[in-house]
């Protein structure tokens, strides 16, 4: 099935519950540690759906989601930041969430998401983006769409 079949457009807060079925998803196959700390994953959800409206309301939220049958089967999603200096101020972005359903991977549509976030970065005066990935896939994905390496980071257990 080709990417054709997916229609990628911007988050409407209405979608915000169904985003966050989502991310739970995400942050599950990410094997988050942080994961078994949520107590209450209600209150969870509502304080995720609060932080995502105040950005959203101050344009310094991106999120774009891919449709497939009348349903969200995946997201990109990022933050806009400005830096300043004492000489100039800078926009810059942060790709932080992208999450493609597995049943829909490897068809584009991760592609395409990051695509319409990287057009909404030009929009908003965005002059740098970043984001962090890890494992050989993942690289190359990013490298595909022009990302470079600047750094690597290395973790280990504290046990040995």
């Amino acid at each position: 099935m080709p990417s054709s079949n997916y229609v990628v457009r911007p988050l409407q807060l209405r979608e915000l519950n169904e985003l966050h079925e989502l991310y739970l998803r995400f942050t599950q196959e990410l094997d988050d540690p942080l994961l078994c700390l949520r107590a209450n994953p209600k209150m969870v959800a509502w304080q995720l759906r609060m932080v995502r409206q105040q950005l959203l309301a101050e344009n310094r939220y991106l999120c774009f989601v891919a449709i497939h049958e009348e349903r969200i089967v995946g997201y990109a999603a990022a933050l806009v930041e400005s830096q300043s200096s004492v000489f100039e101020t800078s926009m810059y972005g942060e790709l932080s969430e992208l999450y493609v359903l597995e049943e829909h991977r490897r068809r584009g549509v991760g592609r395409r998401l990051v695509e319409r976030l990287l057009e909404a970065f030009e929009g908003a005066g965005v002059e740098h983006v970043a984001l962090s990935a890890s494992g050989d896939s993942s690289r190359l994905f990013c490298e595909a769409l022009g990302f470079q390496a600047v750094s690597v980071n290395y973790r280990r257990s504290a046990s040995g």
